[in-house]
Formats: structure tokens, sequence, C-alpha cells
């Protein structure tokens, strides 16, 4: 018979693409380093047979007949999941016999993993108890008898290929068919049948999950062996080219700094401390001891710390690939918070790129840089690849991060190293061994610091990461022994005379809107930037500001700035704000915290409602940045609304509280930038000793309890999918049709559902996606917008151009 494991978008045999997927995993396993208490030889094979077993399921006639549209996808007699992960138990066990690992951790362990992933290769992570309750895998159970008897009808093939994949290992196929046909093949009639059919799986994770002391390396070899298994079946089976690693020159920053037009533009005393302050951090980078694996880079803001940290990275790069004899170079994951920051980013590192006379470059830029956030192009650029054509193979190859530098966010990272769905965790292979740069990381809440640290720690010591914290602010996130400062003496620059740029000034006084825009008399400098809590505060004052200078006929632009807008538009607004402060006109910035963290942009006068202190800071950033003036103010203010009520219940109360006792120490209400650092320290201490810090989660990793369906915040336990850096309940999606293109994408995206092949309706909608999501903004869901309308019944909501 001819048994194939996929017809779309061609026809694959299974032996075939079992084949190739355990080649690949084998591959890309063999290709790290991990610390001496991992043997990358075992887990390379545990691999490999993982790759070769994951579709045994598909051997069935009724799978067969599924392919060829014979049979119904939903019958559970073409699943091949659970048979499939129950298969690969008996494989890693005969392996792990064969090797004498019965005794060893973690090793011992690792048919239960390979039951756990297989059992998951088409879905998201679930809790690993639950894979081992009879009562969760009765109705589960039930056709795996009829299944096998249907598989022993071809059993004389089956053995046939299976042998020839197992040539390379000691390992007897008829004796692994055998005792699995001996053990599954009565019928399930009750949970007492599955309690005896799966005891050893449940004697596993009993001994590793409740028996032993647990180890972090569980979940981490259950994450690499998941991801190494669905990105090598995912790409094999999507006919996705291979791609090849490539080479970074290790002077590429020094190139671009030599640029004429870098130079004319950077001739500032600011530009000065920038140089020394980056061949200093060169310099460390150069002579540390190879092992240390955890850095900080603390200076203030506008001291060129986003190229100063590619420069530290690609002397790491160079210096790990040599000295440690690594087949490749580590990649470079340079990660922010916010996607309204990554275009600029990504803009400074691809010129900085482009600097670098690579010969190829130019039609294969995707292999040297990519970034990677929900509203990016979904193109990955090589001379092979079609825009058009290939855009699902773009696809595959962005969300694995195959490329040496990507640039991302926060959700992308962290939920792919604390995460537990599919699409996330097919690129966790490719953190192993990175090099990952962490920009202003105080946005990370404060109650996720422990499995932050716990993570981070755990990726450097066993799977040889380098982390690089970029910031201005410290955050305590890590022990002082723990990390390696690359700026010595870096207190220096934050007492710095030429760095004392701006001063606070506290007003405590309890303010309305309209009365601090009532008070606004002094319009004497070029820029200003307001920052707000709220969109909606930041609305009423946008609203009273506007009328102001109209009343007064002064001649300012006022530019308005927050999540409430789309994003296409976002971004033009930001390209014009930049724009006008460069030409010098005169403006009026109106923004939400929006601003705070990377938007590059320097005003001469800033103002900003009470918020977190780090915040404060960030925000003091965009004022005087590049030292036009010997100092420049930024007022703190402390805004109410009409019922008397804060505009700061967006925040933690405890965070606002410790910003207030440490500035109400300040009795001359005046803060100069000198003093930010001491400021600082003493916030994230009191935070860090005060705050409720989520430590649940940690021992999460350690059980692999990934997701837990009748989880609530009653429960006990957290689940790691409960790990969530932006609280996205009670938010609602909304297209805004402002012009001609979105009318034309909504009528292209509510034509998507008269499509009906749902790989040709997909691959339509990524075309679309991109530009879509331009016009998208997401709101906390209110009554106000209940009555509008829905493009397509019950998904997204939509406002018309007439509204």
């Amino acid at each position: 018979m001819r048994f194939c494991s996929h017809s779309e978008p061609k026809e694959i045999l299974l032996k075939d693409h079992l084949q190739s997927v355990g080649n690949k995993s084998r591959e890309i396993i063999i290709s790290k380093k991990f610390n001496e208490e991992i043997n990358k030889e075992y887990i390379a094979d545990v691999s490999y047979l993982i790759g070769i077993s994951h579709d045994f399921g598909k051997y069935t006639t009724f799978f067969q007949e599924k392919l060829k549209q014979q049979m119904e996808k939903g019958d559970p007699l073409t699943f091949h999941g659970l048979i499939s992960a129950l298969f690969t138990f008996e494989v890693l066990k005969e392996y792990i016999k064969t090797k004498k690992l019965d005794d060893k951790k973690p090793y011992k362990f690792l048919p239960l993993f390979g039951y756990f992933v297989v059992k998951h290769h088409h879905g998201d992570l679930k809790a690993i108890e639950d894979d081992v309750k009879e009562s969760q895998l009765f109705e589960q159970f039930k056709k795996i008898p009829e299944q096998l008897q249907d598989i022993d009808r071809n059993i004389d093939q089956i053995k046939k290929e299976y042998n020839e994949l197992f040539q390379d290992y000691d390992i007897p196929v008829e004796d692994i068919y055998n005792r699995f046909l001996d053990k599954y093949k009565e019928n399930i009639n009750s949970s007492s049948d599955i309690e005896d059919a799966i005891e050893e799986i449940n004697k596993q994770e009993y001994f590793c999950f409740h028996k032993d002391i647990t180890n972090i390396t569980y979940y981490l070899l259950a994450l690499l062996l998941y991801s190494v298994l669905i990105d090598s079946d995912k790409k094999h089976a999507g006919g996705v080219r291979e791609i090849y690693r490539k080479e970074l020159p290790l002077d590429l920053v020094e190139k671009y700094l030599r640029k004429p037009e870098f130079k004319a533009n950077n001739t500032s005393k600011i530009n000065d401390i920038r140089d020394e302050i980056r061949k200093l951090v060169i310099k460390k980078t150069t002579s540390i001891p190879i092992d240390d694996k955890i850095f900080t880079i603390t200076a203030p803001t506008g001291t060129g710390k986003t190229l100063t940290s590619l420069s530290a990275a690609l002397i790491l790069r160079k210096r790990i690939t040599e000295e440690l004899k690594l087949e490749h170079e580590p990649r470079i994951i340079y990660s922010l918070p916010f996607t309204s920051i990554i275009d600029q980013n990504y803009n400074v590192f691809d010129d900085v790129l482009q600097s670098g006379q690579i010969s190829d470059f130019k039609e294969n830029d995707g292999l040297y840089i990519l970034k990677h956030h929900h509203l990016s192009e979904i193109f990955y650029k090589t001379k092979d690849i079609d825009k058009e054509d290939d855009i699902e193979e773009s696809l595959a190859l962005i969300e694995s991060w195959e490329s040496e530098i990507i640039i991302t966010t926060f959700i992308q990272l962290f939920y792919t190293l604390i995460g537990y769905k599919n699409r996330s965790l097919k690129k966790f292979h490719n953190i192993v061994n990175s090099i990952i740069l962490l920009d202003e990381v105080q946005n990370i809440p404060i109650k996720y610091w422990p499995v932050v640290r716990e993570i981070l720690i755990a990726m450097s010591n066993y799977f040889n990461c380098r982390v690089i914290l970029i910031t201005a602010t410290k955050p305590l996130i890590f022990e002082e022994d723990e990390c390696t400062e690359l700026l010595d003496n870096h207190e220096k620059y934050f007492k710095s005379d030429e760095l004392n740029r701006v001063v606070l000034n506290i007003d405590s006084r309890k303010k309305r809107i309209q009365e601090f825009c009532n008070d606004l008399n002094d319009w004497s400098k070029n820029s200003y930037l307001f920052v707000f809590n709220t969109i909606q505060s930041s609305l009423d004052f946008y609203g009273h500001i506007k009328k102001k200078i109209q009343t007064l006929e002064l001649i300012f632009k006022v530019c308005y700035l927050s999540t409430n807008i789309i994003p296409k538009e976002r971004r033009g607004r930001i390209e014009l704000i930049k724009k006008a402060l460069d030409d010098g006109e005169k403006i009026i910035i109106v923004s939400t915290q929006l601003i705070e963290a990377g938007v590059d942009i320097d005003c001469d006068c800033v103002y900003r409602d009470i918020g977190p202190l780090d915040s404060i800071i960030q925000v003091a950033g965009r004022c005087n940045r590049n030292k036009r003036f010997e100092v420049s103010d930024m007022y703190i203010l402390n805004l109410i609304k009409e019922d008397e009520g804060s505009f700061t219940k967006i925040y933690d109360d405890l965070l606002i509280k410790i910003t207030n006792d440490i500035l109400n120490k300040y009795v001359s209400n005046k803060v100069n930038e000198k003093e930010f650092l001491k400021l600082i320290n003493m916030y994230f201490q009191e935070t860090k000793k005060q705050s409720y810090l989520e430590k649940r989660i940690i021992d999460s990793l350690y059980k692999l309890y990934f997701y837990d369906k009748d989880f609530s915040s009653k429960s006990k336990r957290t689940p790691i999918s409960e790990f969530e850096l932006i609280k996205e309940e009670h938010k609602q999606d909304i297209f805004v049709e402002l012009d001609e293109e979105a009318i034309k994408l909504r009528e292209s995206y509510e034509n998507l559902k008269e499509i009906k092949d749902g790989k040709k309706r997909r691959t339509e909608w990524l075309k679309l996606k991109q530009k879509f999501y331009n016009y998208v903004i997401s709101i906390w869901s209110r009554d106000e917008i209940k009555n509008l309308p829905f493009l397509i019944k019950d998904q997204m909501l939509y406002l018309s151009n007439k509204d």
C-alpha cells in the first residue's frame, strides 16, 4: 500500500516525511552547544526517534482514506496523535534501555517527554499530568484497538519501512511492535483498562514530577524536543526551502559610524560621550571571561545604547564561536517592549547592515535580518522567494526566526520562553545558543521578574545563551553578583554635568485638565510634549489646548499620539513629529505613555501626569535629549477627574505610592537628572520589596503545567498560560474604515468568506493581514461600541468612515 503523510501542497510519502523530520531534528540538536549536564548525542538520538515516530498513526487506512477525502476529517479513527505518542513512548523506552540510562536523570524521563510532545504536536501544550489521567484519556483511547487492528493488516510493509528508519539504531522493531500491540489491542471498556495500559507512562510522570525533586532541565528539554519536532514537521510538510546561515562582519557598526552623513549629524559633545561609552563597552566585552552569561549596559537615555549593544553582541558572537568552537555563530535577538518602536530600531540595524559591504545583503536581506511582530510584513526576502507566491514559506521562516539578527517584541520572545502555544514554541530551538538583547526591560511587570529571571538564567546555564539588559533604569531583575556590567563606572555618566539635561519640577497640587490648560502661559519654547496616563485624559487636554492655541493665535502644530490611533496613522504622525523637530518648527505633542519607550524624539519642554518613577524617567529621556540647551524643564503633575478621581488607576496603587514617597523627599520640589540613578535605585528596591511577585508560574515550569481549562483566580496553582505581559481581557479589536484603502481592505476581508478552500482562504488572508491590521485598534470593551456592526458575523467590529 502507498502510505502518505500529506496530500497538500503536494503528496509526500509517509516514510520520506518521517525520515526527513527525524534527520532534520537530529541535525538541529547536533548544531547546538549545551552545558556538560546535557549529553548532546542522547538528545540528538531521541529527537531523531521522535521525528520518525511522530506520525506512526498515519499508517492506518483510516487516515489514508481521509487524505483522499474518502473519510470525514472529524472521525476519531483518523486521529493519529495519541497512538503515535504511545508508540513513541515504547520506542524511546527501548532506546533508554539499550543505552543503560534507566536510572540516569533527566534521560530516564525522555520517553515521557516524547509521549507528551508527540501527543500535542498538532496543538498547544497542556498539563502533562492530564495526559496520564484515565478520566482525561477515556474517550481518546476508545479507538486505539481498532486502529491497531487496522495497522496489523499492513504490518509487514510498516515493519520493513521502520527497519530502514531504525537502521542506525540497535532497536528491534519486531519486539517494540509486538509489545505495543499486546498492551493496547484489547478493547478499552473502563478507566481501569486505561490505567493498566498506561501504567509505565503514569509511573514516569509520578516519579518525574511528584516523587523526585524537579529540575528546570525537564522544562527546557520538553520545550526543545517539542520545538524541534513541530518546526521540522511543518517545514517539511510545507515544502519550505533549506536556509543557510550567514556570517556577520565584526566591524559593522564601525563602518556605519564612519559614513559621512552620520558624522555630519553627530558633532555635539553628547556624541563624544556616546563614542566614549561604546569604546568602553567594546573593550570590556573583548576581555570578559567567555563563561560570563548575563550582562547589563546601564547608561543615561540618549547615549547610544542601541548601537553600543549591537557592537557588544557582534563581539560576543565572534568570541563564542571561536573560543567554544561552535558550528554556527549565535543569532542576535533584539527585543523591545512595544511594536510602535520596532520599525525605528529595525531601520537602524538595517542601515548598519547596508553599510557593512556585505555582497549579497540586498537580495538576501531576510537571511541577515528580520523583524517579527503581529503587524510586520510577511515577506522573507531572498533571491529565491517570491513575495506573492511564497507567502506561506515566508511566514514559516519568519515565525521560526531563520535569520542572523531578529528584531522583535517582548511578547514574541517571552511567550516562547514561557509559553504553551504551538505557534510560539516552534522557534524555541532558534533561541537556544543565541545572544538576547533586552531593551527597556523595566517594562516587564514587576510581578513577573522572578519567572523572567528564572528562565533567562536557565537558558544561559543549560543552553549557552547570553543575555544583555540595556537600560537607563537598571531594574533589579537579577542580583548584582548574577550579571556583569559592561560599562564600568557607569554611575559617572548619570552624575555628569554634560548629561545633566533635565530638571524635574514636582507640582503635587491637584488640578483638573481644563484648569491645568488655563494655567499654561509660557510659550517661548519651540516644542512641548504633554504625556497623560489615559486616552480619555489625553483627548480632553488635546481638545482644550487646540482651542487655546487658536484663541491666542499661536503658531504651533498640535499633534496627537496614542494607541487609539490606527498604526498606519500613528507611524505617519511619528515621522511628522520627527521632521518638525528636526526642522525647528513650533510643535505641541499630546500623547499617552506610548511615547515613553524608545521613540527617539527631543523636545524642549515636557509635562507628564504622575506615574511610576521608571516611566517618568523614560519620558524625561525625550526632553533636551541632545543637550541643545544647558538644562530643560520637565513638570510632574497631579491631574484629577471632574469627580476628584485620579488618572493613575491604570497603574498599581503601590507603584504610585512609592513614587510619591520618593519625590516628596525633595523639599525643593526639584530633581536634577544627575540624581536620577539614585532615585531609580530607591524605587526598584522598594517595589521589589513591597510588590506581589508571581512565583507560582516558576513551579509550573518545573511541573510542565502548561494549561488548565479549569483554572480560576481561586486556584492554588497558576499554569504557564497565565503568564501575560499585557492584559488582553475585555479588549475588542475594531477595524477603522478611515480612507479609500481601508474600504478596499474591508471588502477584501469580507470576500474571504466566499473562498471555500480553507488553505487558499488562509493564504489570501495572510496576503491581506499586515495592511488590514494597519487599520485596527484594540480598545477596552464598553457600552459605546456595542452597536457597531461586525465585519463578518461574530468576528471583528468595524467603524465606517461615515462615523
